[in-house]
């Protein structure tokens, strides 16, 4: 997202530009998130507080809300598939506001029966986002690129 963000920062992408910084940096907070903020890296012991807090013990904010992640998850899921599902009105008010071409391709829509399936379990919902979050990635690049003659 940083590298489409970067090619895409001036003139009338502007505003593009800046949705995809923002897609990278969310990109980068979920890493970091996942990772536990480097303790799965180097090794770090959980501060005593946090510890108490978290349901897994680690150095991160995802397992302080155990209770309402499968909440959290849930509406995340339905925001991405009624943007899927309802992809043409999406798109007409993305367009209006010069965003069209951030908009997923129709393909994506393959991904809603996943997330609603994995939303009740962690490790797999986080699996399903990053993959859909990768796959979103490469095919944004694809159409965006210089010459690209890929289809929404």
């Amino acid at each position: 997202f940083l590298v489409i963000g970067f090619k895409r920062r001036s003139g009338q992408n502007r505003m593009q530009a800046f949705i995809l910084f923002v897609l990278a940096v969310f990109c980068m907070l979920l890493l970091l998130e996942e990772i536990s903020w480097g303790q799965r890296i180097f090794g770090w012991s959980t501060p005593e507080r946090l510890e108490d807090l978290n349901a897994q013990q680690e150095t991160n904010l995802h397992n302080m809300f155990v209770g309402y992640n499968q909440l959290i998850r849930l509406v995340l899921s339905l925001l991405i598939a009624s943007a899927l599902i309802y992809r043409d009105a999406w798109l007409r008010g993305l367009d209006r506001m010069g965003l069209g071409a951030l908009m997923p391709p129709a393909a994506a829509i393959y991904f809603v029966p996943f997330l609603i399936y994995a939303h009740t379990y962690d490790e797999l919902y986080e699996e399903v986002v990053a993959v859909f979050l990768v796959v979103y990635a490469v095919n944004l690049y694809r159409r965006l690129a210089p010459g690209a003659d890929v289809p929404a």
